[in-house]
This record gives structure tokens, C-alpha cells and sequence, in this order.
């Protein structure tokens, strides 16, 4: 890993602890995406998240985190794909409606 890149996950771990420090959360929810296609979302316990955080930006993942109904959310998301807003992460939701989209898309096959 080169020194730049190190030093990017070495500020997201820093930003995270300091984000963290002092709340009394006991379990984390990873939430991912991929493009505008929720793919799925897991429990994490809290000690483990900052591994979590970890072990997807060294892949490449955009992450982020967020407090809601005392659990500690990781939304996690390819680039340069839009970033899901927390609504949308909090309800585990697609950002688009993938129905609609696969509709459209068997519509236009017709043509």
C-alpha cells in the first residue's frame, strides 16, 4: 500500500474513532450498494466496525457512518457511484425504483 493511500485510511480510522468516542452503541449495520442497487446489509458488532471501515476502503469503497436507532450505520458504496442518502440507507432501499427500471428496460426491448 503505498504512503498516500495509507494516509487517506489512516484519516477515515482517525475521523471514525473521533466520531465514535463517547457513545454507548453496542452494534453496528452495514448497508451496502452498488450503483443505484441496494445489495444487502448486515449486523456488525461495535468492535468490530472500525475493521469493517478498514477492509473496505483498502477495497476501494467509499464509507461513511451515521447514528440511528442506536445502531451504528455503515453505508458503503462503489466509485463513482451516487452516494446513497440515509433515508435511503436507513430503510435499506434501492436509490432508484429497480421495478420501474427493469420494466422500462423489457418495454424497450419490444420496440
Amino acid at each position: 500500500m503505498n504512503s498516500e493511500f495509507q494516509a487517506k485510511i489512516d484519516d477515515r480510522l482517525k475521523a471514525y474513532r473521533s466520531w465514535a468516542h463517547g457513545r454507548s452503541v453496542t452494534i453496528g449495520r452495514l448497508v451496502q450498494y452498488s450503483g443505484v442497487e441496494f445489495l444487502g446489509a448486515i449486523d456488525i458488532a461495535q468492535e468490530k466496525l472500525e475493521e469493517q471501515i478498514f477492509d473496505l476502503e483498502c477495497e476501494g469503497f467509499d464509507v461513511d457512518w451515521s447514528e440511528h436507532n442506536e445502531k451504528i450505520y455503515l453505508r458503503v458504496w462503489e466509485y463513482p457511484g451516487p452516494e446513497p442518502s440515509w433515508d435511503l440507507v436507513f430503510e435499506e432501499k434501492d436509490l432508484m425504483d429497480m421495478q420501474a427500471i427493469f420494466h422500462e428496460s423489457d418495454c424497450m426491448d419490444e420496440i
